[in-house]
């Protein structure tokens, strides 16, 4: 079960390591959303990056400027960090046998980082090794696009779709079984595998991302977990996304970023907003909307 975090869990994985950025030449996937007589612009990120992926392109560029709000998966500014490792993060499991002798490969040279990781959960313990392993290939987490728009946007509104306590809370709902699955097949990907994801992104090639997310669903339990990681996340997005349009103290327009996993197939984020009677145009197909 190839469960691949850095796609799926948003802030989850900003809050612990790395985050995305777009270079003037990246194309990632980037729409105007139109509803009730407002604009929105809606960014699909990886949580990865380094320095020269910046600055964004021309279109994201001009419509950071003409935004007046943000929009995140979650605003790590208002966490508290230790609360929510405190409920979510240290739950003790017992490692399966599969797991112990491929842990037991993996930490022979790595001990005492395997140690330090020990206490934690099975899932924080994936979202760490993976964040690390991005670390390793150059994508630092000072070049995250989250706080980049933070500060890009400062003194501005920022609301939620979700938190960081939903993110927490999901993955630590998940049994024992999925869990360790999730530690497994961490520490065996290959850093191929990873600068694919990338490349994906950042070259905006959706039938990558969406062939990605296929490989990840062979089986029913697949299925299932990619159906509670993505597709109700999905749903549950647009509809937040149609809450904050029809609120009357949104600021308008509104800059959305979420990760790019929820913005492939016909149950993406923006097949629920075209589902609720929303616009949305592809700005690297036509003429987006920045003034």
């Amino acid at each position: 079960m190839k469960v691949k975090l850095v796609w799926w869990l948003g802030l989850v994985c900003a809050f612990f390591s790395v985050q995305p950025w777009a270079a003037p030449q990246d194309t990632p996937p980037f729409y105007q959303v139109e509803y009730q007589g407002e604009r929105a612009y809606l960014l699909g990120t990886i949580h990865v990056g380094k320095a020269d992926f910046y600055p964004f392109a021309n279109q994201i560029e001009a419509s950071l400027r003409h935004s007046k709000s943000l929009v995140l998966e979650a605003d790590v500014s208002e966490v508290n960090a230790s609360a929510l490792l405190g409920e979510y993060g240290f739950t003790p499991l017992k490692m399966d046998r599969v797991t112990e002798k491929a842990m037991a490969k993996y930490c022979q040279p790595r001990m005492q980082l395997c140690t330090a990781l020990k206490p934690y959960s099975p899932w924080l313990q994936a979202v760490q090794l993976e964040m690390m392993q991005f670390s390793a290939l150059g994508y630092k987490p000072q070049w995250g696009v989250e706080t980049t728009l933070v500060s890009r946007l400062q003194g501005k509104p920022i609301y939620e779709l979700e938190s960081m306590e939903f993110q927490f809370k999901m993955l630590a709902s998940f049994d024992e079984a999925v869990q360790w699955s999730m530690l497994r097949d961490t520490i065996k990907a290959k850093d191929e595998e990873l600068e694919d994801m990338v490349t994906a992104w950042r070259t905006g090639d959706q039938n990558r991302m969406q062939a990605m997310l296929e490989e990840q669903m062979v089986t029913d339990e697949q299925q299932r977990l990619t159906d509670q990681l993505i597709f109700k996340r999905n749903a549950g997005m647009a509809e937040r996304i149609q809450q904050l349009f029809k609120a009357p103290k949104t600021e308008h327009p509104m800059f959305i970023a979420v990760g790019s996993l929820h913005m492939v197939g016909d149950k993406s984020v923006q097949a629920f907003l075209r589902k609720q009677g929303m616009k949305l145009t592809d700005c690297w197909q036509a003429q987006c909307q920045f003034q």
